[in-house]
């Protein structure tokens, strides 16, 4: 699976060395002939290289609107043509905080909910709830004193999970980026957050069953059709039921309180807006 993937290495080296096409050749000796130079210039395009790499004042408001609360990937997810450097260098020039040093402290809820969940969740899935990288996750964890000496529950099924929620980010970076993104709930507009109405493991379920697609030990062991016609189905009843909304991390966070984490059902959400928000 990896040989058939751009790696970051690269990348990098594509983005420090493209100057038009007539580079593709050079940098295609540089990767040691892994990607001929067609290839590479197809890269370039997706990467958003072959597009004037200026920042414009739509660009900037992007980074204004999103550096205090999205990662640098996500970011780079939404900039495609923007280097990691080059947002940074823009965000300092405009006087911004990154998302990870606002959110470096941790609240007394935050801690007492990965005290009871980094044995039960990935640091992907932690992260997504408490609105953190999972890099910075895995450092508070560390800190803390936690570690997972064997691998969670169900090891094997949250493979794919990654793989799906991967799949899914641009649909929420996209809803996230709006210049009309707000919590459903209260109309606030920082701390958002996706709340799937309908669970998003019941959707992996459902995906799953569709396709007939077996269980294996490790996301390696399925063919690049399978992941492709997994993502392909997942995505198609993602949106059919279109049961997600954006909400305040710490009503999130409410909600799973009292209702747990991944088979959530659309009468629960009903039942929560009833009983704390029908005002």
């Amino acid at each position: 699976m990896r040989g058939m993937f751009w790696n970051n290495e690269e990348i990098n080296i594509l983005i420090a060395n493209y100057n038009g096409y007539p580079s593709c050749e050079m940098i295609s000796n540089k990767l040691n002939g892994r990607w001929d130079k067609e290839a590479v210039y197809r890269k370039a395009i997706i990467l958003g290289l072959t597009e004037p790499r200026e920042w414009s004042s739509e660009d900037k408001e992007v980074v204004k609107r999103l550096y205090a609360t999205s990662s640098i990937e996500e970011l780079k997810d939404i900039l495609p043509h923007k280097t990691e450097s080059a947002i940074r260098g823009v965000a300092h020039s405009l006087g911004l905080k990154s998302m990870y040093y606002l959110n470096r402290k941790y609240s007394d809820d935050e801690n007492e909910f990965l005290a009871n969940n980094y044995m039960l969740k990935t640091n992907e899935e932690l992260g997504e709830i408490l609105n953190r990288t999972p890099g910075a996750i895995a450092q508070h964890l560390w800190a803390l004193g936690y570690s997972r000496e064997q691998p969670p529950l169900g090891e094997r099924y949250r493979n794919l999970t990654h793989y799906l929620r991967a799949k899914v980010a641009p649909i929420i970076n996209k809803l996230k980026s709006s210049p009309d993104s707000c919590c459903a709930i209260t109309g606030g507009r920082t701390n958002l957050v996706l709340h799937h109405i309908r669970g998003f493991s019941l959707i992996t379920h459902e995906a799953i069953h569709n396709i007939d697609l077996p269980i294996y030990p490790d996301l390696s062991d399925y063919t690049e059709q399978q992941l492709l016609a997994l993502s392909d189905e997942f995505i198609k009843l993602h949106e059919t039921y279109h049961q997600y909304v954006l909400i305040d991390k710490n009503i999130h966070l409410h909600f799973h309180k009292l209702y747990g984490y991944g088979y959530n059902t659309e009468a629960q959400w009903n039942e929560f807006i009833h009983t704390f928000y029908k005002s």
